[in-house]
Formats: structure tokens, C-alpha cells, sequence
């Protein structure tokens, strides 16, 4: 197994559970030399940032040394500073492909420190619960001694074996907030801890907890699935029969969600015939006439268009780098972005230049600005429940909005705090609109 990653990654269960065709397209797709590839793969930014923090999260805990004074080092060490290279925040007048983020956007020392911190003093209260060390970032294989061993495997960030209690239990770290995690039933997690379990005396497990640690998510940043040792062979088996069909010659490809995350989502012929077919779909069923867009149309364009936007975003990406070389995309050019300026000198040069030489007055150069609540958070003493409870009493809640996604797995979608839609706005759209929305939510 001296791949960096499994045909059948852990991590990548989901797309291969449901699309077993993707593990053969992927190996297919990587066998091509980059030269020859017209658009060569590129790693998002987001992907990298990930890595990093897990990467830092697993230096602290295995140390073993005090947390705060370790963490500041290992992310100054391991993460960009954002600053370096930024240019000012002057308006832009053109619009910006806000679903792309630049590097510059990624990388928030504050946030990455807080997400890395949380996760780490879940891992110690375990340890100190548990009376037992973490195995951290620990190689696994859920198919050992099996036809598919060589297949499956995967690094869990922490793991605990709790012999005294009858417990294994997996705890997974997730840094992003575009896509929330839930615990209930997670394959990833299920396959890390039947890996952990054969390395123990499985007859002296009982139950087996599964949890998510994402702090940037919707919902609650630590959520739990548990399930006994015997429902987890049962649930596992099942996912080795689905990795025995991804070496099948017939391996079918399937679009859906889990091509979010799929590194050949642009060379996929499954992906690029829904786009498609959809297209043919829509312009045979459109006549002359207005078209009533129906609840039922609305989330199937919209259900069917989730599943295309990963291959738009990836193939936008590998455009723009591949016409940044000067070779040229029919129909299209790139187009410069609205100038920035910063200032060459620093700050107290530049402020000595304005007061003295134009005498414009202190306040008129410089702005201050109160902080955030979750930035004054940080800085007050005490536990993190005391500061996060005196701060929440200064505080206003509010929500700008929602976003209409498909219904995550083993939860109900969670209700909006704030009306989408005003409920005046609502009431003058009039009878028209009565069937498409059928109640305005309460301000």
C-alpha cells in the first residue's frame, strides 16, 4: 500500500458507494501526463487550507504540550499569512465569480486558530473522560486479512480504544462550512472504526460512537452517531460489496451529489451527458408560451443543477489557469480585473506625509473599528462558556437569510430564523403567486 491514497479512499466513500465507475474514471484520468491533459488538474484552495489545519490539529495533540502557546507556532508555521501580497479594499465596480474564492480569501489566521482550538479541547476532554491517550492520524484498515484489503484504507484524525468501558469511538475534524457533515450513518466514519476495531479484540467492543467535529457548520459543531459493534460489521460489509463492484469492467457511473469532491468531474462522460440531456430536456419541453416554473419544476432544475455546478466550477478553474498561459478558449478572453492600489510606504510614513504636508486632521486618516463579538470573545478571560455567555447578552442574533439546499441526510432541514421573503413584499405579489409560495413566514 504505498499509494498516498486508496482506490477506495475512506474519505471518498460516498462517491464510490454510489458511483462505483468513479474509481476506475479516476485512475484512468490520473494515468494521463499532464502535458497531455488539456486542462490539468488544480487543487482548490480550500482543499489545501484543509489539509494544513489537520496537519497542525495533529502536531498539538500528539505532543501532548500545552495547547494555546503550541497552536499560535504550529498555524504561524503551517498557514499563509494572509496578508502578504493583499492589496487594499478599494470598491469594485465589475462583477466578481464570488464561487470561485481567490487564495486571498481563504485563510483567516483568527478563524483557522479557533477552528483547530475547539477541535484539539474536544480531543483532551475525551482523553481526560476516557482515561486513555488518542491515536492520532492513525493509518486504518477496515478490510484486513479480506480480497480487498489492498482497496480500502484510510488516516483517521482520532481514534480511542476503551477497553474498561466497552467503547470505540472516532472522532472526525472538518474545517469547512460550504458543506455540512452529519454523523448519522457517515460511511467515512463507519469505515475508520471497523479499521480501528481489527486491531482490537473486536469481542470487547460493545458500542462504537461516531463523531463530526466541524465548528464552521450549520448546526450543532459536534454531532454523535452511535451504534453497537454488531450493526457496524452489518453497515461495513455492505460498503465491501460496493467496493468490489468499483473493479468490476461494468462499473456504472452516477451523478448526484457526490461529484462535489470528485477529482475527474470535468473528463466524467456521466456528468457531461447529464448537462446534456438536461439541456435537450429543457429547450423540448419550452414552448412559445410563458413557462409556470411549479414547485415540482423548480426542484428538479434545481436538484439536477446541484449536481452541475461542481463540473462548471472545476472547469472554470482549470480554464483560467490554462488561458493565464496565453492559449486562447473560444469565445471568451480574459478580462482584468478593476486595478487596486496599496501604499508603498509604511503606515507612519504615509500618515506623517498627509498630516504635515496637506494637514489633514488624525481622525480623517484613520478609522477605527469596534471588534466583532466572536473577535472580543477571544479576548476576555475565563472559560469559553463564561466568555461565550457574557458576550451573547451584548449581542443581537440575526440571520441575513437562507440558502435552498437539498435535504441532508438524517436530519430535517433546519427552519430560518429571519422571513425569506417579507410577508408585505409577499402580499403584493397577489393571487399570481399564491400557488408557489404558500405561506410567508412571520418576520
Amino acid at each position: 500500500m504505498s499509494q498516498a491514497h486508496a482506490p477506495c479512499a475512506c474519505s471518498a466513500a460516498e462517491r464510490w458507494m454510489h458511483c462505483p465507475g468513479s474509481v476506475g474514471l479516476n485512475q484512468r484520468v490520473a494515468s494521463i501526463e499532464p502535458w497531455v491533459r488539456a486542462f490539468p488538474p488544480r487543487p482548490a484552495p480550500w482543499l489545501d487550507r484543509g489539509t494544513r489545519l489537520h496537519a497542525v490539529a495533529a502536531v498539538i495533540l500528539s505532543r501532548g504540550v500545552d495547547l494555546e502557546p503550541r497552536l499560535d507556532a504550529a498555524l504561524e508555521r503551517l498557514i499563509p499569512d494572509p496578508d502578504e501580497g493583499r492589496e487594499d479594499d478599494e470598491p469594485v465596480d465589475e462583477p466578481v465569480d464570488e464561487t470561485i474564492p481567490d487564495n486571498e480569501d481563504v485563510y483567516d489566521f483568527e478563524e483557522d486558530r479557533e477552528l483547530v482550538r475547539q477541535f484539539c479541547a474536544a480531543v483532551r476532554q475525551a482523553e481526560i473522560l476516557y482515561g486513555v491517550k488518542a491515536k492520532i492520524e492513525t493509518r486504518v484498515r477496515p478490510f484486513r486479512g479480506t480480497d480487498i484489503d489492498h482497496l480500502c484504507w484510510g488516516s483517521l484524525d482520532v481514534g480511542f480504544v476503551v477497553l474498561a468501558f466497552g467503547i470505540l469511538h472516532v472522532f472526525d475534524f472538518k474545517s469547512g462550512s460550504g458543506v455540512t457533515v452529519q454523523a448519522w450513518e457517515n460511511p467515512q466514519l463507519m469505515l475508520y472504526a471497523r479499521g480501528l476495531l481489527t486491531e482490537v479484540d473486536p469481542t470487547k467492543i460493545q458500542r462504537v460512537n461516531l463523531t463530526i467535529i466541524q465548528p464552521s457548520g450549520q448546526g450543532e459543531p459536534v454531532k454523535t452517531f452511535q451504534l453497537s459493534r454488531e450493526e457496524l460489521d452489518r453497515r461495513v460489509d455492505v460498503m465491501g460489496e460496493a467496493v468490489r463492484a468499483t473493479v468490476r469492467p461494468d462499473a456504472p457511473l452516477a451523478v448526484g451529489p457526490w461529484c462535489r469532491f470528485c477529482p475527474a468531474i470535468d473528463r466524467c462522460p456521466a456528468v457531461h451527458r447529464e448537462m446534456e440531456t438536461m439541456t435537450e430536456e429543457m429547450s423540448l419541453t419550452v414552448a412559445d408560451e410563458l413557462v409556470t416554473v411549479t414547485p415540482e419544476r423548480a426542484a428538479e432544475i434545481l436538484k439536477r443543477w446541484s449536481a452541475l455546478k461542481p463540473l462548471r466550477d472545476a472547469v472554470y478553474r482549470a480554464a483560467l489557469e490554462y488561458a493565464a498561459t496565453g492559449r486562447s478558449i473560444d469565445g471568451m478572453h480574459l478580462k482584468a480585473r478593476r486595478r487596486r492600489r496599496s501604499w508603498a510606504l509604511s503606515e507612519p510614513e504615509i500618515a506623517r506625509h498627509l498630516i504635515g504636508v496637506h494637514n489633514i486632521p488624525e481622525d480623517k486618516i484613520f478609522k477605527r473599528k469596534l471588534v466583532t463579538p466572536a473577535q472580543a470573545e477571544k479576548l476576555l478571560p475565563g472559560t469559553a462558556k463564561k466568555r461565550r455567555d457574557e458576550i451573547d447578552a451584548l449581542s443581537n442574533w440575526t440571520t441575513p437569510g437562507a440558502n435552498l439546499v437539498p435535504i441532508e441526510k438524517g436530519e430535517p432541514p433546519p427552519t430560518p430564523r429571519v422571513s425569506i421573503i417579507p410577508r408585505a413584499v409577499v402580499e403584493r405579489l397577489g393571487d399570481a403567486m399564491r400557488h408557489f409560495i404558500q405561506k410567508a413566514p412571520n418576520p
